[in-house]
């Protein structure tokens, strides 16, 4: 059964993406990202089957890419801890 993982990111990463997104804004003459609040994220797709050709389907100009996870570190910042309360920084 395929899930849904969103990484996000502590508040320094997450500035320093936002500074990216600024100078990129710049440079391409868009800023969505900025415009819109979008909060810096990684989102995972987690499938024991390949769903490759679905999502080629529904956008074929989509990239796609292996991704193994040979060390992972988390941090809960959290005063109240959660499964769903972690911080990932970006190094």
């Amino acid at each position: 059964m395929p899930f849904a993982l969103e990484l996000r990111f502590d508040a320094i990463s997450e500035q320093t993406i936002r500074s990216v997104w600024s100078r990129s804004a710049e440079f391409y003459g868009t800023s969505y990202m900025l415009d819109h609040s979008v909060i810096p994220h990684i989102a995972l797709l987690v499938s024991e089957v390949d769903l490759a050709p679905v999502f080629r389907e529904f956008s074929p100009r989509t990239s796609f890419i292996t991704l193994i996870l040979v060390r992972v570190q988390v941090e809960v910042n959290n005063p109240r801890p959660s499964a769903d309360s972690f911080d990932f920084r970006v190094v």
